[in-house]
């Protein structure tokens, strides 16, 4: 009597790699459609830390906002969080990946006691300094989201005073595109992480 060799046949091996293959090639666009969700929320997280962080020190005086022309126009402080130094948003001048911290200028905000008077343009080293204590770092205040369709480049975080109220914002964008907030956000656009808050 003939023994029966145990085995695959060439034939089985092929079906069985097939099928391997049709489940990797299925599965690896899940897998990053998640792993960006993920990025996302962290993006999102991290947004509204800082946004905490900035209205903790206005509530209790760390940050004394004043309101420019008679309470006709925002006034305030915000933060631009990037992924890398090519992902500003326009008329900022940056090259580097860290985080810019803006006051208005000459809008008589006070941080810590002392009125900041510089231009807009110049990161402001005592907001840096509230956040740092809070416990971000620079590292974690750079945006994770790589997606050019739902995520975004860089992200805003303001706290502003108008009309004698005080109200913040999150909005997102891409490289290059404007970051004015009259421009951008309130004129009725949602951003990508707007989407996501509300």
């Amino acid at each position: 009597m003939m023994k029966r060799n145990k085995g695959f046949t060439l034939a089985e091996l092929l079906i069985v790699i097939a099928v391997i293959g049709v489940l990797v090639a299925v599965s690896i666009p899940i897998f990053h459609a998640q792993l960006e969700k993920a990025r996302r929320a962290v993006d999102l997280h991290t947004a509204r830390s800082v946004e905490s962080i900035l209205a903790a020190a206005v509530n209790d005086g760390t940050i004394e906002l004043t309101e420019k022309n008679n309470g006709n126009s925002s006034s305030g402080i915000w933060v631009v969080l990037v992924r890398d130094s090519y992902c500003w948003p326009e008329s900022y001048n940056c090259n580097t990946a860290e985080p810019f911290f803006g006051v208005d200028e000459k809008s008589g905000i006070r941080i810590n006691g002392k009125e900041y008077t510089s231009k807009w343009d110049v990161s402001n080293r005592e907001i840096e300094k509230i956040l740092t204590d809070a416990g971000m770092t620079k590292e974690s205040l750079k945006v994770t989201s790589k997606d050019r369709e739902d995520g975004w480049d860089w992200i805003v975080i303001e706290v502003v005073t108008y009309r004698h109220k005080i109200f913040t914002r999150i909005y997102s964008g891409f490289a290059g595109k404007t970051s004015d907030v009259s421009n951008s956000a309130i004129a009725g656009q949602v951003t990508n992480i707007e989407k996501l808050i509300g």
